[in-house]
């Protein structure tokens, strides 16, 4: 049956476990504009595939990671702002094709909503899908609304079936959905799925987009954040700082000193959230976290996040 998810995303683990759920991707997320997130998502598992509806609102950075044996096509149905993957801006005309192992950042600003396929790689191999290597294409316009009103579809169908549904009924209409889903997204995988020419991309910003990586590869080790400074990174990646900030206000909006706090901001929510003022500390999680101005730290936890760090450690998980 189908089923509704609010998820808030200060619950990193919760989160994380979602995806790797429903999509086999290792997910992790960033917020990077003040305010609460929730994310609000329906997900439909048709034995053959699953299909993912999901909407939020805010400045997000998310970093997906393909599990092995599955695949993902995902398309941004709906933006209010400019969203971007890779340096490329997004538009509902242009889908993203993960393979396993493969690898996407997406960007969001305002309000989003995205539509979300997941099969596994024997599905793909038994329709003989040979796909090209690049991970976004644009697609063909019908194909995608058609596409799009059909995952709708499928999920409003489960959505008001009755839970006593007997066993043959479900496997029926699993099978009869996802024949006419396989379909409609074979139609719109034709970019990948033509090896006679590359799939119709928009150029990328590979260089700020590579050195983005690379910072946030190095922000990964936690003592290294803590102390890193603009000059550091940029003396370690051998680029002039005006190189790193343009870099970072290119891709994210946002200098790489701000995304360093976000990163840790974030890191301290999830911990808050999760550990309980019985159990820790506003205090030993921020210094764990490098935040040792603990005034400084409030306000601008607050500032993002539209709560203080005393509210995030008093509610329940």
């Amino acid at each position: 049956m189908t089923e509704h998810h609010r998820i808030d995303l200060a619950d990193a683990d919760t989160l994380a476990s979602f995806y790797r759920e429903q999509t086999s991707t290792e997910t992790r997320f960033v917020q990077v504009s003040a305010g609460p997130a929730i994310l609000d998502a329906r997900s439909l598992d048709l034995g053959r595939m699953r299909l993912l509806r999901v909407s939020a609102d805010g400045s997000h950075l998310w970093e997906d990671r393909m599990g092995p044996g599955e695949w993902r096509f995902a398309l941004l149905s709906e933006s209010a702002g400019a969203a971007r993957c890779g340096g490329a801006e997004l538009s509902p005309a242009l889908g993203s094709l993960l393979r396993p192992g493969g690898q996407l950042d997406l960007l969001t600003d305002g309000v989003y909503r995205t539509l979300e396929v997941t099969f596994d790689a024997a599905l793909a191999a038994e329709l003989a899908w040979r796909c090209s290597p690049a991970t976004t294409a644009r697609v063909p316009e019908n194909a995608a609304h058609a596409l799009e009103s059909t995952v709708d579809a499928a999920l409003a169908v489960f959505s008001r079936a009755r839970p006593t549904a007997s066993d043959d009924w479900l496997r029926v209409h699993r099978w009869r959905w996802s024949e006419l889903i396989l379909d409609q997204l074979e139609l719109v995988l034709q970019p990948w799925l033509d090896g006679a020419r590359a799939p119709d991309r928009p150029r990328t910003r590979v260089a700020s987009g590579s050195l983005v990586r690379r910072v946030r590869e190095r922000l990964d080790d936690l003592d290294y954040a803590k102390s890193a400074k603009v000059e550091t990174l940029a003396r370690d990646l051998g680029v002039s700082r005006r190189s790193l900030f343009l870099a970072f206000r290119t891709e994210l909006g946002v200098g790489p000193r701000r995304f360093n706090e976000l990163i840790r901001l974030n890191l301290l929510r999830a911990r808050l959230y999760r550990g309980g003022p019985d159990r820790t500390t506003i205090t030993a999680e921020a210094n764990e976290l490098g935040f040792f101005e603990l005034g400084r730290m409030a306000t601008n936890y607050r500032r993002l996040f539209g709560e203080s760090p005393r509210d995030t450690l008093g509610r329940p998980a």
